[in-house]
């Protein structure tokens, strides 16, 4: 089976792998303060629906890694 085909389509995995570049990026940037900016963020009522949700992603994925 694909590898696209596991994560829901190419489209799906496409998401995944950029959420994952985003976090890793996030805590090169951050360091130590990655999880209270990424809970910061998630948060903000003053961002549209589709960036909130993003960061919503960023954060589930954080935190299934453990940070």
């Amino acid at each position: 089976m694909p590898f696209s085909n596991l994560f829901g389509g190419r489209r799906a995995a496409a998401r995944l792998a950029d959420d994952l570049d985003a976090l890793q990026q996030m805590r090169l940037k951050h360091g130590d303060n990655t999880r209270p900016e990424l809970e910061r963020r998630a948060g903000d009522r003053g961002l549209n629906a589709r960036d909130r949700r993003h960061w919503q992603r960023l954060l589930t994925l954080a935190e299934e890694d453990g940070l």
